[in-house]
């Protein structure tokens, strides 16, 4: 069987937050937005203690290339009403490429 990972890092300024709880609380209105989506889990994966700077994570698994891909563009989408996205790693797999790894 023939499957699709979506995976995405979005590396956000958040140069509106003033302290640690300000980030918090946008990460993880946004985290938990992501997580609500039937295709999509997101997490925050570092820089965890930097005030204004968060990198989230996200993945789709699914049959379909598109779907998967689409998925983790439109997380993109909702990120960035948001926060500033500065930098952002997108990759699409497919089984063969995980059983080569």
């Amino acid at each position: 069987m023939k499957f699709f990972l979506g995976v995405a890092s979005y590396r956000l300024d958040l140069s509106h937050a003033r302290s640690l709880k300000d980030k918090r609380q946008v990460v993880k209105s946004l985290v938990d937005r992501l997580g609500r989506s039937r295709t999509l889990a997101a997490a925050e994966v570092g820089y965890n203690d930097l005030p204004k700077s968060a990198l989230i994570a996200v993945t789709c698994v699914s049959s379909s290339h598109n779907v998967a891909k689409r998925s983790v563009e439109a997380a993109l989408e909702m990120i960035e009403r948001e926060a500033e996205v500065v930098d952002r790693m997108v990759w699409v797999l497919s089984t063969d490429d995980l059983e080569d790894a």
